[in-house]
């Protein structure tokens, strides 16, 4: 497979409550970058958030072998050259075939 971007997963871990019973906040983890195959599906388009105006852009990414996504969210991309794409939420994921062994993320 023909590598064009990484791929990083961020997963939330704790939260809940304290001893006190005071909510504690979930800490985000984010994983080591992996190479993967990286598409994007439309063109990008303009959000206006909170902090300023951000780009956010849907891709496709094929990463060769099997992970466990079931607690991952949302992920973050680089491109070739290590430019930071951004962070996303996670749309779609799946397992490709048992000869392929690849998975599929959709943003």
């Amino acid at each position: 497979m023909l590598h064009t971007g990484y791929i990083s997963f961020i997963t939330e871990t704790g939260g809940g409550f304290d001893a006190n019973n005071d909510p504690v906040a979930p800490v985000k983890v984010i994983g080591d970058y992996l190479p993967c195959n990286l598409t994007p599906v439309t063109k990008s388009y303009v959000l206006i958030a909170q902090d300023g105006q951000h780009i956010q852009a849907r891709y496709s990414a094929m990463i060769d072998g099997y992970y466990d996504l079931t607690n991952v969210q949302s992920v973050a991309f680089r491109d070739y050259d290590s430019k930071e794409l951004g962070t996303f939420q996670i749309q779609l994921k799946e397992h490709l075939g048992l000869l392929v062994k690849q998975t599929k993320v959709v943003v």
